[in-house]
């Protein structure tokens, strides 16, 4: 899997994406917002239900509360679950390859996204997916600088925090 997500909204910045952290990252968009992404990634519902049955209902929790505070008991349901079951650990592997591929190819598309920023001054990238839904990445503010003294010659870089699909009306 590649780590990068390039956005081509803001140019000479790159986003990786972040595996394996349910705070942050692809795994957390799977957790937090998959009956949405569910809806746009073929099947992506067909493998929800083949971790064990408490890692299902954690994630059910997680998904259905407003916020990740408020979902510290399920949290902690499913990182151990994570910690203690590899072929869970292998099926999130495989869900967190198709929510890349999907992010991949929406924000590689060719259209024009929109950036704006949220009540806290936090950037929203805005891509449109169809005439009913629009892509939402939200990156880290921290960008760190590529090391050019080691010939590095990335553009800065930072982390897709979350991505999440919302309704058009």
């Amino acid at each position: 899997m590649s780590n990068y997500l390039i956005t081509v909204v803001m140019p000479k910045k790159i986003y990786s994406s972040i595996p394996f952290a349910p705070h942050v990252g692809l795994l957390h968009a799977y957790v937090r917002h998959y009956p949405e992404l569910e809806q746009h990634i073929a099947g992506l519902s067909a493998i929800r239900v083949s971790p064990p049955a408490t890692m299902q209902k954690a994630l059910n929790g997680i998904t259905a509360v407003f916020n990740m505070a408020a979902a510290a008991t399920d949290i902690a349901v499913f990182q151990n679950e994570y910690s203690s079951c590899r072929s869970a650990r292998m099926i999130l592997y495989k869900t967190q390859l198709m929510v890349h591929a999907y992010l991949q190819s929406v924000m590689s598309s060719g259209s024009q996204p929109i950036i704006a920023t949220n009540a806290f001054g936090k950037y929203k990238i805005r891509y449109s997916v169809n005439r009913n839904a629009t892509l939402v990445v939200s990156p880290t503010d921290d960008v760190k600088a590529a090391v050019k003294r080691f010939g590095d010659d990335r553009p800065p870089f930072g982390y897709c925090f979350t991505a999440f699909l919302v309704k058009v009306c």
